[in-house]
């Protein structure tokens, strides 16, 4: 693990020598990026808290009529009535 790290510390000074400008110019492009990522990340967050609340009410009650409406409703009405 000691040897990884030393050649990969050794492999950006290196880098940062022969490209100074170049380097440090392409982490400033990045920064306009959290931008619009912002807004996928507001987008994302509001469709993940209505896709849980839509997807769950339909499922249950869609199958629970068509495929036992007469079948497990009546035996369920029957054992919440008593």
């Amino acid at each position: 693990m000691a040897r990884p790290r030393s050649n990969q510390e050794h492999v950006v000074p290196t880098v940062d020598p022969q490209k100074p400008p170049d380097p440090s110019s392409a982490p400033l492009p990045p920064l306009q990026s959290p931008l619009p990522r912002s807004d996928v990340l507001d987008r994302e967050e509001p469709e993940f808290v209505d896709e849980p609340d839509l997807p769950a009410p339909p499922p249950p009650p869609r199958k629970g009529p068509p495929e036992s409406a007469a079948g497990e409703e009546d035996p369920g009405a029957a054992l919440d009535a008593p």
